[in-house]
């Protein structure tokens, strides 16, 4: 049985950049969301994927592929992530133990895990501007609610209820 190559995107001009347009589009926020579950910070895995994306616009007139693009995106994704750490020698943040992640291949599981917290951070997204800045400051920068009051010159009771409404909303996301 012989594996069919395929180009993620093609040779022939200008339709180069428009195919390479919708593939970043349509991959690079969930390709970011993944990468945060090996590195530390969304600025570190925002770099990674644009490193990745950069990569194979410049390999794109040789770059042939033997698994679906999307595959190979994650699967490139999770390689720079662990050369990343590597290189920088930073503390990675897994959820697993660093040396079953290693040894784990099941990009689908994680891939399908991605899609969901994806959902998730666009379900922040949508939430009214001060509840999300509250939930965020919370949840992503783990301030205490007295530094978010403090910080946003409210009270620690609006902080409590910001972050009530938003888990409410967010629960909302998880049973659908």
């Amino acid at each position: 049985m012989t594996k069919t190559k395929q180009r993620i995107v093609g040779v022939d001009g200008m339709g180069d950049l428009e195919k390479f347009r919708k593939l970043f589009e349509d991959h690079y926020r969930p390709l970011t969301v993944f990468a945060m579950k090996y590195v530390n910070g969304e600025d570190n895995a925002r770099e990674i994927v644009q490193g990745v994306f950069v990569r194979l616009w410049e390999t794109r007139k040789t770059l042939v592929i033997e698994k679906c693009a999307r595959a190979f995106l994650y699967q490139s994704v999770k390689n720079a992530c662990i050369n990343h750490a590597r290189t920088k020698h930073q503390q990675m943040h897994f959820t697993n133990d660093f040396s079953t992640l290693m040894l784990e291949d099941d990009v689908l599981e994680r891939m399908i895990a991605t899609e969901q917290l994806e959902q998730v951070y666009q379900a922040i997204e949508e939430l009214p501007k001060s509840c999300r800045v509250i939930f965020k400051l919370s949840r992503i920068k783990q301030l205490q609610h007295g530094e978010i009051a403090k910080k946003l010159k409210i009270s620690v009771k609006t902080v409590e209820n910001q972050i009530g409404h938003a888990l409410k909303k967010l629960a909302k996301v998880r049973h659908r």
